[in-house]
């Protein structure tokens, strides 16, 4: 009984490794081709599954679809050459386009009219204009620490304490 499963056991093994039905990804493994290009070469359908072992095929297609693949690589390498200096230099043309339009500036500057002065302002109105900015800043400010009060934050307290000036930091780089 022994006798008759382990020889059972090496009968399924030995099949195993001489089955040839391959599936697209151990194709491709073996190959090297892309599974995209097998697909084409196969014409099995775009929606083919990738680990489904494919019908009917021997070495002699793997050895053809190897022999097609060779002779369409030198093209598809050039293509993809082709079009990506294509883009390259296409780019450079555009840009190159664009900072010539860069002399025209003065031109249309001059078709516009010279530029209109603001009004006369007092210094009153521009000390008023900048404490006003100021208080805005201080206001966004104290709202942003207000939140930060609220709401916690996900950092140590021990990376926090690093980033805020203490006084024996200012010690320490001047010590240095």
């Amino acid at each position: 009984m022994k006798f008759f499963i382990s020889t059972m056991l090496i009968i399924f093994i030995f099949a195993a490794l001489s089955a040839t039905e391959y599936s697209l990804t151990q194709l491709k493994d073996k190959t090297g081709i892309p599974v995209k290009k097998l697909i084409e070469y196969l014409n099995l359908d775009k929606q083919y599954p990738r680990n489904k072992p494919i019908p009917q095929l021997d070495k002699a297609d793997i050895d053809k679809i190897k022999n097609r693949f060779e002779n369409e690589k030198h093209t598809m390498i050039l293509s993809i050459t082709l079009s990506g200096m294509g883009v390259v230099f296409i780019s450079l043309i555009i840009v190159a386009f664009l900072i010539a339009q860069f002399r025209h500036i003065n031109k249309i500057q001059e078709k516009i009219g010279p530029e209109k002065k603001c009004r006369n302002l007092t210094n009153d109105t521009l000390i008023a204009a900048m404490f006003t900015i100021y208080l805005h800043e201080l206001e966004v400010e104290e709202q942003n620490k207000m939140i930060l009060t609220w709401k916690r934050t996900p950092v140590s307290m021990w990376r926090a304490v690093s980033k805020v000036e203490t006084p024996n930091s200012a010690f320490y780089k001047e010590k240095k």
